[in-house]
């Protein structure tokens, strides 16, 4: 979900996977087609997939995008699609700076998103 330009998926699809995206972002998901990925477009938590697909992914992941995602819907919805065996992840990149532009960021997210910055964030 949320497969944006399809960076994630084309490396999924390099290895073997079969991919579906979801990408709410129609100019996104443009871009993903134009790199071989089909995409839907539309919110995750709306997805129906075709054909009576539900439980048949081994896995549902999300780069840098699962944030988006109704947690009171998106965590159901990943696990409806899943075979049994099936994989849910979820990643995001983490950057490490200096510790004075650390220190810096970590001001102004606490003066403009105070709970955002969490463990490990900068760090």
């Amino acid at each position: 979900m949320g497969c944006g330009t399809g960076r994630v998926a084309r490396a999924l699809q390099a290895a073997g996977w079969t991919v579906t995206g979801v990408e709410i972002d129609e100019r996104m998901a443009a871009v993903a087609r134009g790199h071989g990925v089909p995409v839907w477009v539309g919110r995750f938590e709306d997805w129906t997939p075709s054909g009576g697909d539900e439980g048949r992914f081994d896995l549902v992941c999300s780069g840098q995008a699962w944030h988006w995602v109704d947690p009171d819907v998106g965590f159901r919805r990943a696990a409806d699609l899943l075979r049994p065996g099936g994989r849910f992840a979820a990643f995001w990149n983490r950057d490490r700076y200096d510790p004075p532009v650390t220190a810096a960021l970590r001001a102004v997210f606490d003066r403009l998103a105070p709970g955002v910055w969490g463990d490990g964030a900068g760090s």
